[in-house]
């Protein structure tokens, strides 16, 4: 009985074939071996640079870890006591390059007519009609 054999052109496909899968897997290897996170690189990546500015007693550019939140930046910042927080998402993970502003309080209108109606102020006034 004759063994079955495989033409000239279908060794060549298999061996094409085998070839590309081979060098698919060589890449991957190389790829993964070449982008694996050594321990210096890993500090870098967890580490983010987040700036805080506004009513905050510590303004200026803090090195945090990824995933750190709003509210724990704030601590080490301290907020002024004229500080408004109502409006940050205090929960929130800062992202890296990250730019905040922390706003004052308004002055209630009690504090304002307050300052507006203080008669230590200097002030321009209308001569009174005689």
């Amino acid at each position: 009985m004759d063994k079955p054999s495989l033409p000239l052109h279908e060794w060549l496909a298999v061996a094409s074939i085998l070839a590309l899968m081979a060098a698919f897997m060589a890449i991957t290897t190389i790829q993964r071996n070449h982008y694996s996170p050594s321990p210096h690189n890993l500090n870098e990546i967890q580490e983010i640079e987040v700036s805080i500015k506004g009513a905050v007693e510590k303004p200026g550019t803090y090195r945090v870890q990824q995933g750190t939140l709003l509210k724990e930046l704030l601590q080490q910042a301290i907020p002024m006591e004229n500080s408004n927080l109502s409006r940050l998402k205090l929960e929130r993970p800062l992202r890296d390059g990250q730019a905040i502003h922390v706003p004052k309080k308004r002055q209630s209108r009690q504090n304002r007519s307050t300052f507006i109606n203080n008669k230590d102020m200097p002030c321009k006034t209308q001569p009174t009609p005689s």
